[in-house]
């Protein structure tokens, strides 16, 4: 357990890593300057990176809390950490949160708007609604509920 937990920091360090070197940068630049100057691949790859480091870290977390819970509830259990399963972990994290922002590699773009120029994530309002309904139902949504009957079941077993 503690090698599938290390592997899960090892991930979450790199994921928070690829924030403050790619995602900060470009977001400060960004408000230093009111017109969007960086180009259109830095304003896709910016708000992906954005987005995929967020979302990594959120799986990670989870499925590192969802290991602690096997642990104390079942403190027996022996689970497969070798070199493939703890690959296998992390880069279910990775997947999930490149998938989490499918729209953002699609659909940001840079547009003029008031004679600047910015980085905008174009969807009209039912795109938008439909988009986060559907990040709430599938990204979050499993998640929560996997930690909220995680945490339940600790406390029935603390009971």
């Amino acid at each position: 357990l503690l090698t599938l937990t290390n592997s899960l920091t090892a991930s979450i360090t790199l994921s928070d890593l690829l924030f403050l070197a790619g995602v900060v940068p470009v977001l400060l630049l960004s408000f230093l300057w009111q017109d969007w100057w960086l180009g259109p691949t830095i304003c896709t790859i910016s708000q992906a990176a954005n987005t995929t480091t967020m979302f990594c870290t959120f799986y990670g977390m989870v499925a590192m809390a969802l290991l602690c819970h096997v642990a104390v509830a079942w403190p027996d259990a022996a689970l497969p950490s070798g070199l493939g399963v703890r690959l296998l972990l992390c880069g279910a994290t990775w997947v999930l949160g490149l998938t989490a922002l499918l729209p953002n590699w699609l659909l940001q773009r840079v547009v003029v708007e008031e004679e600047a120029q910015a980085c905008l994530l174009l969807l009209n309002p039912a795109q938008t609604s439909c988009y986060f309904t559907l990040l709430g139902a599938l990204a979050f949504l499993p998640c929560m509920m996997g930690l909220g009957s995680s945490f339940s079941h600790l406390g029935w077993l603390l009971w």
